[in-house]
């Protein structure tokens, strides 16, 4: 489970320094910088912190969120909406997907190109998240 991390070249330490990859056997680890040393913190440990920091983000804005969606997907018919409510309610079980099979090179890429960015702290802990920013329509 979690082979690669999920957030690779997103994430940079509170000195704003880019934190690397390495892999301690078959675990894969994030190197923080730290004075000219590396601290390796489990992988799975941050992408877990930062998933369920997006999780809560989307949960807060799911009514936002679900006609962007249909959108996307062309669709806005019931049962489609139904579909975007019931696959965001059982995030969870998302999550424990994407952990096993990991997050696509696009999808990063695509992440840091919209502003996407994680800070950590020496320990591993998030600090910070950055997300890609839209404005909400005016009320």
């Amino acid at each position: 489970m979690g082979k690669k991390p999920l957030f690779e070249n997103l994430i940079f330490n509170e000195a704003g320094e880019p934190v690397g990859v390495a892999y301690v056997g078959d675990e894969p680890c994030y190197t923080i910088p730290e004075y000219g040393f590396l601290r390796h913190v489990p992988a799975r440990d941050v992408d877990q912190q930062i998933l369920a920091r997006l999780r809560d983000e989307m949960l807060r804005h799911r009514d936002l969120i679900t006609p962007q969606i249909l959108e996307l997907l062309g669709r806005d018919d019931l049962f489609t909406k139904a579909a975007v409510d019931a696959t965001l309610q059982n995030l969870d079980k998302q999550v424990d997907q994407m952990m096993e099979f990991g997050l696509p090179e696009e999808a990063r890429l695509y992440l840091g190109m919209m502003g996407f960015r994680a800070t950590v702290n020496v320990h591993g802990e998030l600090v910070d998240l950055t997300l890609p920013a839209q404005e909400l329509p005016e009320e």
